[in-house]
């Protein structure tokens, strides 16, 4: 089972877009996963430096205001492990910021 599912399906969905490049954040997803299972940390500051890549720091700093992008920020400074609540919680922030970046409406 992953650890982030929610944000493995917006990872897919912003694979899928044009511009949307998100091959480094999925093979992190997979570290994330094999840590998880072995009872080990969570590389979260890696996963959340490949997000910031596939957003894209421009699109970051004209969204600045947006409440999903200001949560992905307070995320951003967590340095250690989580507990299953946090990745929860960290899983709701990373896919809601893929989703507003990469829905098709957008």
């Amino acid at each position: 089972m992953s650890l982030f599912p929610q944000t493995r399906a917006a990872l897919e969905l912003a694979d899928s877009r044009p511009g949307g490049d998100a091959g480094a954040a999925l093979q992190i997803l997979k570290q994330c996963d094999t840590a998880s299972q072995a009872g080990g940390d969570i590389p979260l500051p890696l996963l959340i430096a490949a997000i910031r890549v596939v957003v894209g720091t421009e699109w970051l700093a004209h969204r600045g205001g947006d409440a999903d992008v200001i949560a992905f920020h307070t995320l951003g400074d967590t340095r250690t492990g989580l507990g299953a609540r946090s990745a929860d919680e960290a899983d709701e922030t990373l896919s809601r910021l893929l989703r507003a970046r990469f829905a098709p409406d957008h």
